[in-house]
């Protein structure tokens, strides 16, 4: 009501005044405005800088329209069907979770920011677009308004030509003659449904899916017709047709739909991110899964809650402790050119295989440190076993044993071990009581002493640690670190990694403690390293870096 009023009452002498105006000066805005009075100039501005948007905002609807234009030319349709994930079958998620079509517009045509206050430069394809149309508007204006009227000509017929041919098109597809059905826009089903309808005109997603707990094809046939992108349409939850069927078990309709209609097998739902094979292990519909599987479904895929359709068949499984006397299977896989893997063949292992020497002699393992020639394994009585390539004497075997395909037991004295680690050429392990032993290659000082290398294991005991107990040990390539709940010690080839000063030289050859780190009255839960970096955790939850030749404390928001 109020709008009219504006418009009768504004709008139209507004109109009639500028024309009146234009026609009788015959001039752009900005001197039209200039003639009439000095303190109207304001408004000639207004009116160019009010034309001037326009035209930016019409012209980018013509860009958008020949972008459009342009990729209606490729086979398939670019907004036909999700992309997929690279290397998987599965559909890119923000597709999966909206459509085809706003995931076309959003992501390749408009490629849009996360936000507005997040500029993420010029679209290029969009930016071609928006330089075609306004070279069109050129080419269309640069002689002047004359030449507009054989323009006019064109674009008053040509809309008739298009409406003719849509109408054309229009009536020759299939089902164009069945007069009855087209003009009663309510179809109703029975058997096994109430009475319910699709309409043409509103919403009717929910019944097209509801089709699919029908157990004969029929139906469903039926409401293809009607509805040709029934596979694209989700229910208030996000769920396809393809989601119903796979949790109804019904595999005739699920192989017609994927082989018929190509239906993507990895369309998820709303609700929960579940893919049809997810539907189907959920609800123990085996068919279902094997029948998604031949098409392509992919059992890797997670949902939400980081659980993969393989989750879902186990997740109900009765559980069960493991006692000290239940016996554990070790198991590994790669490469075994230098025996690392513990089996009694150097080939390469594709798929994981039990390591045979651990079951038959009912070994329980619960430590591993593998690394590029060598592999430790500790196992839950506090037993050291070794295997590998053990030149420069890592394995700690002495020096008769070059090549240890096969697991063997190494001993110190009859001390129980509790944590190992081991490096590219060294292995460093802590006993119960809380001393250190390492062997191996000491080129960088990464046994934590000056002697040279050696090929048993050997005391690591420093004034620095005498009378420290360590709990925990980790390796890099060419240093070691051990620690206990308050202080952790560093030796070996300095990159940085320790958090020491550059000055305190390219090799530490002695345990040396870590001062950097504060509150070390918080004791530590965690420690790793890597050849540039340690990191560790206290019991408060604090954790710190270590890399540079300095230390950080790392923020988790």
């Amino acid at each position: 009501m109020v709008s009219d009023l504006y418009e009768s009452n504004i709008g139209i002498p507004l109109l009639a005044l500028e024309l009146g105006i234009g026609q009788r000066l015959r001039k752009g805005p900005w001197q039209c405005y200039s003639n009439i009075s000095r303190f109207t100039f304001g408004m000639g501005i207004a009116s160019v800088i009010a034309s001037l948007s326009v035209a930016f905002y019409y012209n980018t609807v013509i860009a958008w329209c020949l972008y459009y234009l342009v990729s209606s030319f490729s086979y398939p349709l670019p907004w036909s069907s999700c992309p997929k994930v690279e290397n998987t079958t599965e559909s890119v998620p923000e597709c999966a979770h909206s459509s085809e079509v706003q995931y076309f517009w959003n992501r390749q045509a408009l490629d849009i920011s996360p936000s507005i206050g997040e500029v993420e430069g010029l679209n290029p394809k969009m930016s071609a677009a928006i330089v075609v149309a306004w070279i069109m508007l050129f080419m269309c204006m640069f002689k002047g308004i004359k030449s507009q009227g054989k323009v006019i000509y064109f674009t008053s017929t040509f809309p008739y030509v298009l409406l003719t041919a849509f109408l054309i098109k229009g009536l020759s597809l299939k089902g164009a003659t069945e007069k009855n059905r087209m003009q009663n826009k309510e179809i109703h089903f029975s058997n096994g449904m109430n009475e319910c309808c699709i309409n043409f005109l509103c919403e009717h997603n929910n019944l097209v899916c509801a089709i699919g707990t029908h157990r004969t094809i029929n139906k469903l046939r039926i409401a293809y017709k009607i509805c040709p992108y029934a596979s694209f349409q989700k229910d208030c939850f996000g769920a396809t047709l393809l989601h119903v069927v796979s949790s109804v078990d019904r595999v005739s309709i699920l192989n017609w739909l994927l082989k018929y209609k190509k239906v993507d097998v990895a369309l998820r739902d709303w609700e929960s991110g579940w893919t049809s094979l997810h539907r189907a292990c959920f609800y123990g519909n085996i068919g279902s899964a094997v029948l998604l599987s031949k098409f392509g479904a992919n059992w890797h895929c997670k949902d939400r809650c980081g659980m993969t359709p393989f989750d879902l068949i186990v997740s109900d499984r009765p559980s069960f402790n493991i006692t000290e006397n239940y016996l554990t299977e070790m198991s590994t896989a790669g490469t075994n050119f230098n025996g690392t893997l513990g089996h009694n063949s150097n080939e390469e292992v594709s798929q994981h295989r039990i390591v045979e020497y651990f079951y038959t002699h009912s070994i329980n393992i619960e430590k591993v440190a593998i690394g590029e020639f060598h592999s430790v394994f500790l196992s839950r009585n506090g037993s050291l076993y070794v295997c590998g390539f053990g030149l420069g004497g890592r394995l700690g075997l002495g020096e008769s044993i070059k090549f240890q395909m096969l697991p063997k037991k190494l001993s110190i004295g009859d001390s129980k071990i509790q944590a190992i680690a081991g490096g590219r050429d060294h292995t460093v392990v802590v006993l119960k009581e809380g001393i250190v032993y390492s062997w191996g290659s000491n080129e960088f000082h990464q046994l934590g002493y000056s002697a040279s290398s050696t090929q048993t294991p050997r005391l690591i005991n420093p004034k620095s640690v005498l009378n420290e107990s360590m709990i925990g040990v980790c390796c890099g390539t060419y240093h070691s670190i051990v620690y206990n709940k308050d202080k952790i010690f560093a030796f070996g080839r300095n990159r940085g990694q320790f958090g020491l000063k550059r000055q305190a030289g390219e090799t530490i050859a002695e345990p040396t403690l870590v001062t950097c780190i504060p509150n070390q009255q918080s004791q530590f839960g965690f420690v790793t390293t890597s050849d540039l970096a340690t990191v560790c955790m206290n019991k408060k939850g604090e954790i710190y870096c270590m890399r540079h030749y300095e230390c950080k404390k790392i923020l988790l928001m």
